[in-house]
């Protein structure tokens, strides 16, 4: 979608925005050009939000890192000692087996159809809310995500939300993440 250097530009803008963690997403890099990007994300934020990294690779540590994202798939793997581990799940059935491997929150998704996953349909508000009801970890809703979703996802019992393409595809990040985050609070007065 970007270069690597817009993309840390990209993502200080969503921070100045209102955005409190960012998930590093990129499967496909080697491990060095992972580390340059994870590297660059973390001196582009500087403190100012949470950095999580989806990585099934058991050995990877990196430096700035507060969270290491696991697949649902790598269940079983050892998780570095860090602030935190999150987990992505598709059931209520992971998210329970998350819970009980000491996740301390989920990413639960897609809720709605997303360009992420082509030709995958969302499971919807529903499925969210019985993932919600059925762990007492909090879990952040993933997939489709726009502000004018936000009300109803929160309304489901959602601790936050994950999104890409509403922050990254629009024309000013930082004022895509501000608003946001006012939908996840219509009260907040900034």
């Amino acid at each position: 979608m970007l270069s690597e250097e817009s993309l840390a530009k990209v993502i200080s803008k969503a921070v100045s925005g209102g955005v409190n963690m960012v998930q590093i997403r990129e499967k496909d890099l080697s491990h060095d050009a992972l580390m340059k990007l994870v590297g660059d994300i973390v001196n582009s934020v500087h403190d100012r939000a949470l950095i999580a990294v989806n990585t099934d690779q058991p050995d990877h540590v990196f430096e700035g890192v507060d969270i290491i994202h696991r697949a649902e798939r790598s269940l079983g793997l050892p998780t570095p000692d860090i602030v935190g581990i999150g987990r992505s799940v598709h059931s209520e059935q992971a998210a329970i087996q998350a819970e009980k491997r000491g996740a301390d929150y989920l990413i639960a998704g897609s809720v709605f159809e997303t360009g992420s996953h082509p030709g995958e349909k969302g499971r919807g508000i529903g499925f969210f809310q019985t993932v919600v009801e059925c762990v007492n970890t909090p879990v952040i809703a993933i997939g489709g995500i726009n502000a004018s979703r936000t009300r109803q996802i929160m309304a489901a019992g959602a601790a936050g939300i994950a999104v890409v393409s509403a922050i990254l595809r629009a024309p000013d990040p930082e004022q895509a993440a501000a608003k946001l985050a006012l939908s996840m609070n219509p009260n907040k007065i900034n």
